[in-house]
């Protein structure tokens, strides 16, 4: 299949599909766009990429409406991208520069908006793109992108477009928008080719399920503010190399490079053989090594840096070499290009984020920013996991944060202290269960939270389970209002269905440990109208495998929006979270260190916590087995529910959020992988729905 006819795509947060490689228009002139774009869609492009900025959008409006009115494509064919320019970020302002650029183009609604950077200046009229002062400095505005972020939500429920997102955010900026969404940021389109590769940065994105487009995929050779002295990507040896290889061209291996990535790509040209050629990128299939032979070219270099922006509150490009800061120091230093900044983390204690200019005392926990002198330089780490408790975003919109306190083994007497500990160190979500039996100390823990204010209701994320003795149809929503009753909440935000086994319940005089009359998806059926009344937000499942969350997915009209189950370099599941994020269904993974403590536990099992593998690899980090073992489900975009009693031990697993790790320190950990399953449910092993 030729690249022109698969096309391929990627899913956004909100279930929208964005095709993978889309036609740049930056830089193409008023007399070159119209055609290029007419070149690019009947070569079998479905993606444009436009800005109100690019003084273009005239033009690619008429190049549409020609191909509609010869009926080349429909209107719902093609995904069009339109960007938000700063001279628009008052929030009053918004709206008028999307209604400007649909005029243009001639459209009702764009496919995706994005706030074209983080960065706002002072609006002249719609014409002037740079407004300046006497002395030739941008005039830049005390705006803060959050206020133009909720500005362009209101986008969305007008209809106006079909999905939001960003672009040229760096990571605390993007960390804060996803915080305080209320419609998801469906992307981040950011500069991405060899020689700034942005691993962190593009981790970071997938890990909270925004889409990352890279622009200038060929280094922007033809840029007017290039130099001489600037790495040419299309000239090098090892790029020419590598395409003569795979019998494609420099260009086309670029390309390649994002889309293997699973990045969406849009690289511009005028040329109609040009546009044909990239657009069979998607032909071209690199390997990890291939991958890792380009990265070999990695700089640093961005080829666009954004003159005249250097001095902004919100400039997002760092400079300054690299730094490792080992996890636990108090003192954290980054250079920001034009000024220097000297971060100090205050751990455990509640202090705010203050700026030079003092407009926005940001509600940031566990730094105060000051003023520092020059040379400092920027850590790989730039932002403490408890100031940012990071968060996915589920099929259904919803946000749910990466880390969460278990409490499975934890007594009533214990749970409650653990509860109160874990939230006042930056948990903002907890994990229990009806068979646990401590939803009425948990519940406790909360009531109590909220009325010291430490947090609100809609802070936190709960998420509690439905036992098997409730699978009968006619008993679920008994079963989720006992559990609200126990937990003292109006709502839940998560309710999984335990496992696919159906218990008798010998309160009612059943005998016997399971009732294998009652199937799974019944019990599914009657869990789907709990989200209609209200009860819980999000429903989902646990302890399923491939087979049986295959069929439920097949017959659900309300999403699966996370499946719970064991998971460890020991039994790694490979397959089931393959099948997991195939179909957008959010991974839980619990007993992250194999479950040691355990009544069952044999001397002849794995001990994680004393592998030599693991304490290698947390040595090089810096950090504690725990942190390591946490931050192999993290790292690869998975919630984890790590379960302590211990005030310490709970920090310190909360700051696993911070452990970075490669590629190649999961491929190690992997290496662990034994088949052991540390809870194999092993009193139910005769049941006909027994999923191990």
């Amino acid at each position: 299949m030729t690249a022109a006819t698969k096309n391929s795509y990627a899913t956004l947060a909100d279930g929208s599909n964005m095709p993978l490689i889309g036609l740049g228009t930056w830089k193409s002139k008023p007399d070159q766009v119209r055609e290029a774009v007419i070149a690019a869609v009947k070569a079998g492009y479905r993606h444009i990429d436009a800005a109100y900025c690019y003084e273009n959008e005239d033009e690619i409006g008429e190049a549409l409406m020609e191909l509609f009115e010869e009926g080349v494509v429909k209107r719902e064919d093609l995904f069009i991208t339109g960007k938000l320019w700063s001279i628009f970020h008052e929030p009053s302002r918004v709206r008028r520069c999307l209604e400007l650029s649909l005029k243009a183009l001639q459209l009702d609604y764009i496919d995706l908006f994005l706030m074209h950077s983080a960065m706002a200046t002072e609006y002249i009229d719609d014409d002037t793109m740079s407004p300046t002062n006497e002395e030739g400095l941008l005039m830049v505005a005390d705006i803060h992108y959050i206020d133009t972020w909720m500005a362009m939500e209101s986008t969305v429920d007008a209809g106006l477009a079909k999905s939001i997102g960003v672009s040229n955010f760096s990571i605390p900026q993007l960390g804060e928008v996803l915080e305080k969404t209320r419609i998801p940021c469906a992307v981040n389109q950011v500069e991405n080719h060899p020689l700034i590769n942005q691993k962190e940065l593009i981790d970071f994105c997938k890990q909270n399920h925004v889409v990352v487009t890279s622009y200038s995929p060929l280094g922007s050779p033809d840029r007017q503010e290039a130099s001489s002295n600037d790495p040419i990507l299309l000239t090098s040896p090892l790029v020419k190399e590598m395409a003569a290889a795979k019998k494609c061209t420099p260009g086309q291996l670029l390309i390649a490079y994002n889309l293997c990535q699973e990045l969406v790509c849009i690289p511009k040209s005028v040329t109609p053989k040009r546009i044909k050629e990239n657009l069979l990128s998607l032909d071209v299939i690199l390997s990890d090594d291939d991958i890792r032979k380009l990265d070999s070219l990695e700089c640093n270099f961005r080829a666009i840096t954004w003159e005249g922006f250097e001095n902004h509150l919100h400039y997002p490009f760092y400079n300054g070499d690299d730094s490792t800061t080992a996890l636990g120091a108090t003192t954290w230093n980054f250079s920001i290009q034009g000024r220097q900044q000297l971060f100090e983390a205050q751990i455990l204690q509640s202090v705010h984020w203050r700026h030079d200019r003092g407009r926005r005392g940001a509600a940031t926990s566990f730094y105060t920013i000051q003023w520092a002198p020059n040379n400092y330089k920027r850590p790989s780490v730039i932002m403490s996991a408890a100031s940012k408790n990071r968060f996915i975003t589920l099929s259904n919109g919803k946000k749910m944060p990466l880390i969460g306190l278990g409490t499975w083994k934890s007594k009533p007497n214990e749970v409650h202290d653990s509860v109160v500990a874990a939230v006042k160190a930056g948990y903002r979500h907890i994990d229990t269960a009806f068979m646990y039996d401590n939803e009425k100390e948990v519940g406790d823990a909360l009531q109590e939270l909220f009325k010291e204010g430490i947090v609100r209701r809609e802070d936190l994320f709960i998420t509690t389970k439905m036992t098997g003795a409730y699978h009968a149809p006619s008993r679920v929503k008994t079963a989720i209002e006992l559990s609200l009753k126990a937990l003292k909440l109006d709502y839940l935000d998560l309710y999984l269905m335990h496992s696919p086994m159906a218990m008798k319940d010998p309160a009612a005089g059943d005998t016997g440990t399971d009732d294998e009359n009652i199937h799974y998806l019944d019990t599914w059926k009657a869990m789907e109208s709990l989200v209609g009344e209200g009860l819980t937000k999000s429903i989902g499942v646990s302890n399923y495998n491939v087979s049986q969350l295959e069929t439920l997915l097949k017959a659900a009209k309300v999403p699966c929006v996370v499946h719970q189950f064991e998971n460890h370099p020991a039994l790694n599941q490979q397959k089931l979270i393959a099948l997991c994020k195939s179909k957008n269904v959010a991974v839980t993974s619990y007993s992250p260190f194999g479950s040691p403590d355990r009544q069952w536990a044999s001397e002849k099992d794995p001990a994680l916590l004393k592998s030599p593998v693991v304490k290698e690899i947390a040595d090089a980090k810096g950090c504690n087995i725990g942190q390591v073992l946490i931050a192999y489900h993290l790292c690869q975009g998975l919630v984890c529910i790590p379960k302590s009693i211990n005030p310490s031990r709970i920090q310190g697993n909360f700051l696993s959020l911070d452990v970075k790790l490669s590629s190649e320190d999961i491929k190690k950990l992997d290496s662990l992988e034994c088949n052991f399953r540390a809870v194999p449910w092993q009193w139910f092993t005769k049941h006909p729905h027994y999923p191990f």
